[in-house]
């Protein structure tokens, strides 16, 4: 009799606790130790929970799911590492939190890593717009090389590194900056650099420096544009050469004020393509300095019609700005 009472109970428990979603930490060495314990992957999810709006449609439509709850809950310790724009949180733990995606090299929300209990990348995917399906697909995948990583703790020497390589490159593109200290150990074994890794550390750490002082810069100005280009010129690695060339056409285009002054702007900036023979970005490149040209008359009409609009833009900023002292 009492069973048969509560048997309606437990079918309305387990219908429930799905429905419940799966339990967040929100600290590292917490996550670590129960992965450890619990012998599980650790699903570290960087978000932005109150700007991020790829972050809100993936937490609403996959990871707070019950159904995903389900699927991660024999698998992972999950672990949210929300770096709000608000103050929803603790500075302390906006800190933490903060220096933990640096640490992993995140610069891009949502990123979804599947880590080992002792926090080495072995998959994840980068953004949002995943349908769940595709989400714990990506996450299999990573679980999947959980077992090669293990391994990799018992080799040494020349073994190690080129173990240590080819994990490296079957990890998703998208993520490979965030293995920072695998990557540091391939440089550091590799001595060489047989395998690129420091070079393209370096094209990396050059292309974040640009991309920094870019920020500092009104992008409305060609003058100051220009000014980045000029100074990165001489030193930019040829990967990033590119980059550097079409910042300088950006300004030196919005800077002319006649054909002649377009004229030299083209032969100036095809004289720097000869610096990137040889690269396969040289005929991209260069077809985007043809294309920019081509019609000189219609540019200089473009430009001298976006610099009056800019003037009269400022202009209205200008007078409607109170009077000094008021």
């Amino acid at each position: 009799m009492f069973t048969h009472k509560l048997a309606p109970l437990a079918c309305a428990l387990a219908w429930v606790a799905p429905a419940m979603g799966a339990d967040w930490l929100t600290d590292m060495d917490a996550a670590r130790q129960k992965a450890a314990a619990e012998n599980k992957a650790i699903l570290a999810s960087f978000t932005g929970s109150d700007w991020c709006g790829a972050c809100k449609r993936l937490h609403r439509d996959v990871l707070g799911t019950p159904e995903f709850a389900e699927y991660a809950k024999d698998k992972f310790v999950l672990l949210e590492v929300d770096c709000p724009h608000g103050n929803k949180m603790s500075e302390e733990q906006k800190k933490k939190n903060n220096a933990l995606a640096r640490s992993y090299r995140v610069d891009g929300f949502p990123t979804v890593l599947v880590l080992t209990p002792q926090g080495d990348v072995a998959g994840g995917f980068l953004g949002g717009g995943m349908k769940r399906a595709d989400v714990q697909k990506a996450l299999d995948e990573g679980l999947a090389m959980l077992d090669e990583a293990a391994a990799i703790k018992h080799k040494q020497g020349p073994e190690r590194l080129e173990a240590l390589a080819a994990f490296f490159s079957k990890l998703p593109q998208d993520i490979r900056g965030c293995s920072v200290g695998m990557e540091d150990e391939i440089i550091s074994l590799d001595k060489e650099d047989k395998r690129g890794f420091a070079r393209r550390r370096a094209v990396a750490v050059q292309r974040a420096d640009i991309a920094t002082r870019l920020n500092c810069v009104r992008h409305s100005n060609p003058e100051e544009l220009l000014a980045v280009a000029l100074e990165y010129e001489a030193q930019a690695l040829p990967e990033n050469r590119p980059a550097i060339i079409q910042l300088k056409l950006s300004g030196l285009a919005m800077m002319a004020d006649s054909l002649e002054d377009l004229a030299a702007a083209e032969k100036t900036l095809l004289k720097d393509l000869e610096t990137l023979k040889g690269y396969p970005e040289y005929e991209t490149v260069e077809e985007s300095i043809r294309h920019a040209f081509k019609d000189p008359e219609r540019l200089l009409k473009e430009v001298r019609a976006i610099r009056a609009h800019r003037a009269s833009v400022e202009k209205m900023k200008a007078e409607s700005k109170p009077p000094a002292g008021q």
